[in-house]
């Protein structure tokens, strides 16, 4: 009994704690944001809010408010409403299922026949021909930057955005069976992942935040603006990734990204000549 009691009133302190704090600061402000990307802010005035197309609402989290009340372990538990569902939702279930990265890696290597808005002219023929174009990976760099597509075209004046989670590996990314040339030995194409670029919004405005990895402690990080907080591992890939970044794992010693500064040749001339100056 003694126990429950104690525990009853750590939880009324905790509550008295949070109610103080309630009233002393804001914890957000909520804006209707447009097509143009700028929005106004909403106040609670009772009235229904009626969203047009390409409108959204967007919430900002004040920077205390945040760091104490906001939780980011339940930031994805998101439950979509029956009165969010639209006719076009059957149309969207395609790009709402997760995709891996490597079926996006395989179409963007796959080969593709032009429009024939887009015929190239053939000597040869003499004719105008519908051709065929192909991308390959060349040569695999120590360091791989992955944009991903999040933004498709609707009408000549606007861009959707694409909110299709794509699974991507943490460790051990192996490209491959996606470079035209075998790497040379001690460079096998096998990454690791240390960051994410992460965005929310459209084209026209939004927020961006980013996870990164600490090697030295390898722990994970969160930043948003000025606010920096320890991430959850397995919460790392959302569909807000944007841009992923790698390092090959053999420039990583010891459990840390390990690379040399190689001057361009400029570069190189300039400090051999200053070397000299000082020599003389």
């Amino acid at each position: 009994e003694e126990e429950e009691e104690g525990e009853e009133r750590e939880i009324r302190v905790n509550f008295k704690e949070i109610e103080a704090h309630l009233n002393n600061i804001s914890l957000f402000t909520i804006k209707l944001i447009k097509s143009s990307g700028f929005g106004d802010e909403i106040f609670d005035d009772d009235e229904p809010l009626n969203l047009k197309s390409h409108q959204s609402i967007e919430l900002h989290w004040e920077t205390d408010a945040y760091s104490r009340f906001y939780s980011i372990a339940k930031e994805h538990n998101i439950i979509k409403h029956s009165s969010a569902k639209s006719g076009s939702d059957d149309d969207d279930d395609e790009f709402s299922k997760p995709v891996s990265i490597f079926k996006c890696l395989n179409t963007f290597t796959a080969e593709e026949q032009l429009s024939p808005q887009d015929t190239v002219y053939c000597r040869k023929c003499k004719e105008f021909r519908q051709c065929y174009k192909k991308l390959d990976l060349w040569k695999l760099p120590r360091l791989l930057i992955v944009h991903l597509k999040r933004f498709s075209y609707s009408n000549n004046l606007w861009r959707d955005r694409l909110d299709t989670l794509v699974e991507i590996p943490l460790q051990d990314f192996d490209l491959s069976e996606y470079q035209l040339f075998d790497s040379p030995k001690g460079e096998e194409p096998l990454y690791e992942l240390y960051a994410i670029s992460n965005h929310f919004g459209g084209m026209m405005g939004g927020h961006y935040t980013a996870y990164a990895k600490n090697f030295n402690e390898q722990q994970w990080y969160e930043f948003d603006d000025s606010c920096v907080s320890p991430a959850d591992e397995d919460n790392l890939v959302t569909s807000a990734a944007y841009v992923l970044f790698y390092c090959r794992r053999d420039c990583l010693i010891n459990d840390n990204i390990n690379l040399q500064y190689c001057p361009t040749d400029d570069e190189g001339e300039t400090a051999e000549e200053e070397e000299e100056e000082e020599d003389d």
